[in-house]
């Protein structure tokens, strides 16, 4: 009986060694420099941080947010789409820089890369618990180095 838990206990043991190997092979591999290009955190699609902007540096912050989160900017342009003539227009998507609203989407065009540490996106109910009134159709929080916060 003794032999069979030491075989047992033996067998565990290099199961466990074979997946700490196999697991350490996988993550110097996944932070090799080799490896593919990166790709925005999937971890929240409602952020963008200093990381997922590398290489994009020449981008104002439209063209990076459009190649990175392209939903952000789809769903404002579906909101207008599906109105009902001579219902009026709804709240245009806001743009908060730090903590002041500067304006509609066309402001990211302005915006550089550079200098931003975080961008976060609201949905409409989200941004108006966040930000008040007036941001029904949602919001993108864009937050400057130079702030310290965090989107």
């Amino acid at each position: 009986m003794l032999e069979v838990t030491q075989r047992l206990v033996f067998a565990a043991t290099l199961l466990g060694v074979a997946a700490c190997a196999s697991g350490a092979k996988s993550a110097s591999t996944a932070a090799s420099p080799q490896s593919s290009p990166a790709r925005p955190s999937r971890s929240n699609s409602n952020t963008l941080a200093t990381a997922d902007f590398q290489g994009m540096e020449s981008l104002n912050l439209a063209d990076a947010i459009q190649r990175l989160r392209p939903n952000w900017l789809r769903r404002n342009e579906s909101r207008e789409q599906g109105r009902l003539p001579g219902a009026g227009r709804a709240d245009p998507l806001a743009i908060w820089v730090d903590e002041n609203r500067v304006g509609g989407v066309e402001v990211l065009n302005s915006l550089a890369v550079q200098g931003v540490s975080g961008v976060r996106y609201y949905t409409g109910p989200e941004a108006e618990a966040r930000f008040g009134n007036g941001n029904a159709s949602g919001a993108i929080h864009v937050v400057t180095s130079n702030s310290g916060k965090r989107p």
